[in-house]
């Protein structure tokens, strides 16, 4: 019966609570309706109607005279209103915007949770957060400790030290807060996890001073307003990211880790360059990589771009179709182009590349020419120089500001895969072998021996054979890819593609070798403690000889641990190439940065791959396929000084309906765990000021009864916590 009150109370105080969002959501949203008005903008003249919800934050005026007064931020929300409604004709019903004294801790936390309420808002609907004003970022007070960037609402209060200098926040809103409210959000069907965050605020370093009710929802903590949406179905509540990488909205800023934010003429230098690229571009068929690539450089400022999403079209659900990779074009001079690509993606002297205004697959008529064909004529290992091709066919060989090479043949000296054929050259095998070739479009070198090739092709029981030829793959007992193909043209051709793809970045070095030495890496066994991070546990690399064995139970978590003992910091990228299906697997890719100023190994420093923290990368299982007892397989690590974008590396399996990955990359978990904590509670008479005699006194209680809960319980005794 007590139970069955209760969730009536719940359910009436959750009802309440919607209310009361509502009323708040249409009055804010009322008063942006007469300002529209007032400006002469109808919604009832909008011709393409827009799905956009948005959350519109600008704050110059500080209630702490500890905070410097901005003068853009109010501005810079009004030229994102102006943009979403002018130029993605959003309704302007659909915007709500809280400016300074408006903007509170509570006001804006209220205002994210009031998303639910929102009466026009569908399941997949876009709901963009924008946020210009004060910022900060954790200290971090250990190494492995994970930076926490903060917003500063108008009523945060500056805690100083002893010097009078700003040491943290009280009051600030954190993104673990946003990671909460949002992520309950994402996990709801009927609203979407097509959530864009943007700051234009600083990322200054100090100290975090969480908050008593951080995540606060109307006054109920976040713990009990999740347990509450969980009883009763509204909420599919998920736990808090810690990872950069895996938070299920797209996260936008204006700088890096503490780094400074900028306002020029009034405004936002970030807010302004983001609308201009945005204007200059729009949003069908742009995706938060290329806004990121797309902005110019900032002064003293980093873009960066965060979130399991990044890889989605801006304001969508919708992930690009990419035929092959695609660089984008700059002007080198009088009719030559250059492109960030070189050596290391493959290219070499005499390439060509068609040209071609969009980097990805649209609906647009397949039948357009492309801009112009360019022929590859200097080729370093991270760019190369271009030229009209002496036979294209266009005759004017300008191209406009934004267009893109796509490869369309090799050059003299590219690598070729060197392939075996067993039987006679006449044989069916050796013609099918061929037209799978053409078909692919590759260039192969044909061995006589299986000794020199990459791969040998047999015809077997259940189809086309694929054998290894390298005699130390062998020597472990892999003699053969884990399947077969059909025996035709279409399918063989696949998998030489893939084989050509796989080998070539395999065999892939430097002429000079010069960093290995200087960069240990080890791989990790990962122990889980409690329902927090994996960590480092038990190395199972085997010394100088660079192998490690893994157990193969699908179960055990592993990581790496990249160690440098160099004075420069490097770009990183790790793979895992499965000898047995050929797929390439990326384990580690470094965080989207604006101008890739930010190298994640740092001078001397340490970068764990582990999946738990900013940027790095994710942890992996190792398994193995019913029919097989060992499989053997490659890590690779590209190391550079230089920016080097290898996101097109990575590949799957050629083999369809098969387990393609020999290594499974492990999603963020959290071990099932419970726990108590026990207050006692000595309740004395108002008259009585003192504990009765022969007792303990309270100080002295309660350690002493909370020792017998813990022997009692197994559990840890505190009084708060952490």
């Amino acid at each position: 019966m007590f139970a069955q009150t209760i969730r009536v109370v719940l359910r009436s105080l959750i009802a309440l609570c919607r209310r009361i969002s509502r009323q708040s959501v249409h009055s804010l949203n009322h008063t942006t309706s007469h300002r529209g008005e007032a400006q002469g903008c109808s919604v009832h003249h909008i011709e393409h109607y827009s799905r956009i919800q948005a959350l519109l934050i600008g704050i110059d005026r500080y209630r702490s005279v500890d905070l410097e007064a901005l003068e853009g931020a109010v501005a810079d929300t009004s030229s994102v209103r102006d943009y979403l409604h002018e130029q993605l004709h959003v309704s302007l019903d659909q915007i709500a915007i809280l400016h300074n004294e408006k903007a509170t801790r509570m006001a804006i936390i209220q205002q994210l949770h009031a998303f639910r309420a929102r009466r026009t808002l569908r399941g997949g609907d876009p709901i963009l957060i924008y946020f210009a004003g004060h910022g900060a970022i954790s200290k971090a007070e250990t190494t492995s400790d994970r930076p926490i960037s903060m917003i500063l609402p108008y009523d945060v209060d500056a805690v100083k030290d002893v010097d009078n200098e700003i040491d943290g926040f009280r009051g600030a809103i954190s993104t673990r807060t946003l990671d909460d409210i949002l992520g309950g959000l994402a996990a709801d069907e009927s609203i979407g996890d097509n959530i864009t965050v943007i700051f234009d605020c600083c990322n200054s370093p100090v100290h975090w001073l969480p908050c008593e009710d951080d995540c606060a929802t109307y006054g109920i903590s976040s713990s009990l307003w999740a347990a509450c949406m969980k009883i009763f179905g509204l909420v599919n509540p998920v736990p808090t990211q810690d990872s950069d990488s895996s938070r299920p909205y797209v996260l936008l800023s204006a700088c890096g880790e503490d780094e400074s934010a900028f306002e020029e003429g009034g405004r936002g230098g970030f807010t302004g360059a983001l609308l201009r690229v945005l204007r200059q571009f729009g949003v069908e068929y742009v995706t938060y990589h290329d806004i990121v690539e797309y902005l110019p450089s900032l002064p003293r400022q980093t873009p960066r771009c965060e979130g399991l999403h990044v890889d989605r079209f801006i304001f969508q659900t919708r992930v690009p179709v990419i035929s092959g990779s695609a660089f984008r074009v700059f002007a080198h001079g009088d009719h030559r182009y250059m492109i960030n690509a070189g050596r290391l993606h493959g290219i070499s002297t005499g390439a060509r590349f068609s040209i071609h205004s969009s980097r990805y697959d649209t609906d647009a008529d397949d039948s357009e020419q492309p801009l112009s064909t360019l022929q590859a004529m200097e080729v370093g290992d991270f760019s190369t120089v271009l030229s009209p091709a002496p036979d294209a066919m266009v005759s004017d060989p300008s191209l406009p500001p934004l267009c893109f090479a796509f490869q369309i043949s090799p050059g003299s000296d590219q690598r070729k895969l060197r392939l075996h054929v067993k039987g006679d050259v006449d044989s069916p095998l050796h013609n099918l072998a061929i037209q799978g070739m053409a078909r692919a479009g590759l260039l192969v070198d044909s061995c006589s021996s299986p000794t020199h090739a990459d791969l040998s092709l047999c015809e077997g029981n259940h189809g086309i054979e694929y054998l290894v030829c390298s005699s130390k793959i062998k020597a472990y007992g892999l003699n053969r890819l884990c399947s077969t193909s059909p025996p035709d043209e279409l399918h063989i051709g696949r998998v030489l593609r893939a084989a050509h793809h796989f080998f070539w970045y395999l065999h892939l070095c430097p002429t000079e070798r010069s960093l290995r030495r200087f960069v240990g890496a080890d791989v990790h066994k990962l122990k889980r403690t409690g329902c927090t991070a994996n960590h480092p546990k038990t190395a199972v690399s085997t010394g100088d000889c660079n192998e490690v064995h893994m157990t193969a139970d699908n179960i055990t978590d592993y990581g790496m641990t990249l160690q440098s003992r160099l004075d420069i910091p490097l770009h990183v990228w790790v793979f895992y190439f499965d000898r047995s299906d050929l797929s390439i697997v990326e384990l580690y890719r470094p965080p989207i940065r604006g101008d890739h100023r930010n190298p994640p190994l740092l001078p001397r420093g340490t970068l764990s791959i582990d999946g738990f923290g900013p940027g790095r990368g994710q942890a992996f299982t190792s398994y193995l396929r019913p029919d097989q007892d060992v499989d053997v397989g490659l890590f690779k690590i590209f190391m550079s000084t230089e920016p080097l974008d290898l996101s097109d590396v990575a590949q799957n399996s050629p083999f369809e309906g098969k387990n393609t990955r020999g290594i499974h990359l492990k999603e963020q978990e959290y071990e099932r765990t419970w726990d108590v904590i026990t207050i006692d509670v000595v309740q004395l008479r108002p008259e009585t000021s003192t504990v009765p005699a022969g007792d303990a006194s309270s100080n002295h209680l309660l350690p002493s009864l909370q020792d017998d809960c813990v022997r009692e319980t197994g559990g840890h005794g505190s009084g708060r916590g952490d």
